[in-house]
């Protein structure tokens, strides 16, 4: 969508063809009890310059994450249970431990902070060590690193989970180091999650399409597209398209679905082939008030415990709506997925009982929404890349093939993982096409 509306900006005429019943993609809200909330990506950070930009045009409300100025937050890691109070846990959030933990995180930190900044942002795999750190998985590298303590283990664990869906046990540490380098580090990706819309992030997208008009056709997938010296046909269950160049925007897992007329060539496939979804289940529960407030909590938990990785406060100011909103992911999402949904409900009420007392495991309504049960998405937040695809296969990703051009957010030199790598990777797209057109 955000491609589509910077190449008609640009005076090019664009057709977009939506798979699904809506726009939004990873995007999508729904009115819960009295309020309108996110199922999927929601959160924004202050230097994400695009959507505040797409924020002020379309007049949608951006309010914080953190709705109380002071308070308690929660983390919970190897069985040791307790409350920190600054954006990034880095002092208060190891008081309960030795000293020697608090050393091990600092040492955590600095190292990944000195990597990520080795990392072209536009081209991790020419970093001078890329192959060595492709070759480790985050978890891996925690391992074998003599300052390790336990607890900064289970905290990259939950971070991992949270952002990308994935374990630290299989994801690429090249892959985690370049995410750092495009969200500006530690302190960044903590600041990213500091707002959201008031009535969710898919305003944005529908107000794209209500400029794009009957551009944007509906429930219109995709599944042939050939290319030849003149141009492009796009063939979908709705018809033939015809145009110079065409912007492909679905997650990179899913590319192959799609077949190509010539086929690409075999390392983009290949690259396909090896990346995956993330899996994450957004469980939200509606109380009558947000009581957690009452002890001095914020509502915000980080945790290794099973299955919860991260809970945040997502009431609704507006209509008073009290929520709570708890993440599902990675090892835990592929456990869990494999029971009922009352039995996934009972676990969840159980762990936000411990955190914030009886009254938490008995919400008015506990929905839940399984990204991995969506046809066009099959997964979320992003695609990723367990160890040695990047340094061997990255550079396939995102260059155009004739006259096929790429865009999505885990193609962003900037915020991968956020809604703002998304709308960055869309602009940059389209003035690759601008430029040649």
């Amino acid at each position: 969508m955000s491609a589509a509306r910077h190449l008609v900006q640009g005076g090019l005429s664009v057709a977009v063809l939506e798979a699904r019943d809506r726009v939004g993609g990873r995007t999508y809200a729904k009115q819960l009890g009295e309020g309108i909330f996110d199922m999927g990506g929601q959160f924004v950070g202050a230097k994400q310059h695009r959507i505040h930009a797409l924020a002020k045009e379309f007049d949608l409300e951006l309010m914080r994450v953190q709705q109380v100025e002071e308070g308690k937050k929660i983390q919970d890691f190897n069985g040791v249970q307790s409350t920190f109070t600054t954006a990034v846990p880095l002092l208060s959030f190891w008081k309960p431990f030795p000293l020697v933990n608090l050393a091990g995180l600092g040492l955590t930190v600095l190292c990944l902070e000195r990597s990520r900044k080795q990392i072209p942002a536009d081209r991790p795999w020419d970093a001078r060590k890329a192959l060595k750190w492709d070759r480790r998985t985050v978890s891996g590298w925690l391992r074998d690193a003599w300052w390790r303590p336990r607890q900064v283990s289970g905290m990259f664990d939950a971070v991992v989970h949270g952002m990308f869906g994935a374990n630290a046990s299989e994801d690429s540490l090249l892959n985690f180091l370049h995410f750092l380098q495009t969200t500006d580090g530690f302190q960044e990706v903590a600041e990213g999650q500091r707002f959201r819309f008031a009535n969710g992030s898919q305003q944005m997208s529908l107000k794209m399409a209500e400029g794009l008009g009957e551009r944007v056709i509906l429930e219109a997938p995709v599944h042939e597209i050939a290319q030849d010296n003149d141009g492009v046909t796009v063939h979908s269950g709705k018809g033939a398209w015809r145009g110079r160049y065409v912007v492909i925007s679905v997650p990179l897992p899913l590319v192959n679905r799609i077949h190509f007329s010539p086929e690409l060539p075999p390392e983009r496939q290949l690259l396909a082939q090896r990346s995956y979804m993330g899996s994450i289940v957004k469980c939200l529960t509606l109380y009558d008030r947000p009581f957690w407030r009452d002890a001095g909590f914020v509502g915000e938990v980080l945790s290794d415990r099973e299955p919860i990785a991260a809970v945040f406060d997502n009431s609704h100011p507006d209509s008073g709506q009290a929520c709570l909103l708890s993440f599902i992911a990675g090892k835990h999402a592929y456990y869990w997925n494999k029971y009922p949904e009352k039995e996934r409900r009972d676990s969840v009420l159980k762990l936000l009982e411990g955190w914030f007392g009886p009254e938490a495991g008995k919400p008015t309504l506990y929905h839940e929404y399984n990204w991995g049960e969506q046809a066009w998405t099959q997964g979320c937040p992003i695609a990723n890349f367990s160890t040695g695809n990047i340094s061997l296969l990255g550079k396939e990703y995102g260059p155009p093939l004739g006259r096929i051009h790429w865009a999505s957010s885990e193609l962003s030199h900037e915020w991968i993982s956020y809604m703002e790598g998304g709308l960055a990777s869309g602009e940059n797209t389209a003035k690759e096409i601008l430029a040649i057109a």
